[in-house]
């Protein structure tokens, strides 16, 4: 609009006028008890300044004598508007103040040095669970992993990853059917045998926590007034099943029989090969789940398990030997985006145990390589692709089209 106004375009000053009305009236109506919601009043003023003169000063572009000046004047004030509203931006927001970090308040606590303590310690991939919350926001945080650097299983998001959304909801861990509860995951802080499952390894808390202890955890320091607890039962990202467990018959148990059925079996999808492939689990699933069932579970999904070599945000290199043919889960949500070759051969993964990830594999030594590339990556790539080729083709011809008519008027 403005470069048609610079060539000489003609202004609608009707529709300046109702355009500028309608825009101060959004601005400035009182939408609460008297007062606009939401709107902070310099920044509101600045607004309805800016409106008034961005209108005059489109109005002067129409003057012949005063265009020069309506161009500079507008690119003065639209700088203006950019400084003042970026000092908002950067200035005008919470910040962590040294005072914060030294006296190791809010995501600067003692977490800090426990998490570097277990680095030491364990290099490897595990996840980690805390009983307490370091953020200094009004609601607790359940993203204290992304701002401290490690691998929880709770996680705030508008749009979580929804295989374990599924698999929270399957477990009995939330109600799938609350929007709320799909964004503010809690994760497994509460079930120790689903801990073991997802590998969670290590468990924070702020006091003694005898809950750890009856589950299979170890104290295994204490820095400031943080306490670290090992899990003894955790078990590795990669582990493996022999047996299937039908998903009717996995949705008909109690939701503590579902907490601990998953280190006896897995349960493929309904119309999955894989439920065919294995043998069922044959044993009818417990109403309780003695600990020494649960220590002999744990060491049945360790026999065989993969040895990572390397791991990454988007892949994940490993060697697993195998006996007979069995269901190798990998405790990550199922999701499109990752790829896998078992030595150097192209598979498919499956969905299994309600959102995570399974491969089949066949006795012998395998390589696994997983690798995880965007879902529609290379469909948009192609899209963006296309829209440059147009537009350089577009920008020929224009110039194409300019050439041939300055040729014109020289021959004239």
């Amino acid at each position: 609009a403005l470069d048609l106004l610079r060539r000489g375009g003609k202004l609608d000053f009707l529709v300046l006028g109702g355009t500028l009305g309608v825009c101060l009236l959004l601005l400035n109506y009182p939408y609460g008890h008297g007062e606009p919601t939401g709107v902070d009043p310099m920044i509101r003023l600045l607004g309805n300044v800016l409106l008034l003169v961005y209108a005059g000063v489109l109005a002067m572009t129409q003057h012949r004598k005063h265009q020069d000046s309506a161009w500079l004047l507008l690119m003065v004030c639209l700088c203006v508007e950019l400084a003042f509203l970026s000092d908002i931006t950067v200035n005008n927001r919470q910040t962590t103040s040294r005072d914060e970090v030294e006296s190791k308040q809010g995501y600067h606590d003692d977490t800090i040095e426990a998490l570097a303590a277990i680095r030491r310690h364990d290099p490897g991939f595990y996840r980690i669970d805390k009983t307490y919350h370091s953020g200094n926001s009004v609601y607790e945080s359940l993203n204290d992993g992304l701002a401290q650097g490690y691998f929880p299983t709770e996680s705030y998001n508008s749009f979580n990853q929804i295989n374990y959304i599924r698999f929270l909801d399957a477990v009995g861990v939330i109600d799938g059917t609350d929007e709320g509860q799909t964004r503010w995951s809690p994760g497994l802080e509460n079930y120790p045998y689903l801990q073991s499952l997802v590998g969670v390894k290590y468990g924070l808390s702020k006091d003694p926590h005898p809950y750890f202890e009856k589950f299979g955890y170890q104290h295994a320091g204490t820095f400031g007034d943080v306490h670290v607890y090992c899990n003894l039962l955790a078990l590795p990202l990669g582990f493996t099943y022999d047996k299937a467990l039908m998903p009717e018959t996995f949705a008909g148990l109690t939701s503590v029989q579902k907490e601990f059925v998953l280190l006896m079996a897995f349960v493929p999808e309904e119309d999955s090969q894989l439920a065919r492939e294995f043998p069922p689990l044959a044993d009818p699933v417990p109403e309780l789940y003695p600990f020494e069932r649960y220590l002999a579970d744990v060491a049945a999904r360790r026999q065989e398990v993969l040895a990572i070599d390397s791991f990454s945000q988007k892949a994940i290199k490993g060697r697993i030997t195998l006996s007979q043919k069995r269901l190798l889960c990998l405790s990550i949500p199922f999701d499109e985006g990752w790829h896998v070759r078992v030595d150097g051969r192209p598979r498919l993964l499956e969905r299994v145990n309600v959102g995570l990830t399974g491969l089949a594999l066949e006795p012998g030594e395998h390589r696994i390589e997983l690798t995880y590339r965007p879902p529609f990556l290379i469909a948009s790539a192609a899209v963006s692709l296309c829209g440059w080729l147009v537009y350089l083709i577009l920008a020929a011809l224009k110039r194409l089209k300019g050439n041939m008519s300055f040729t014109r008027k020289s021959r004239s």
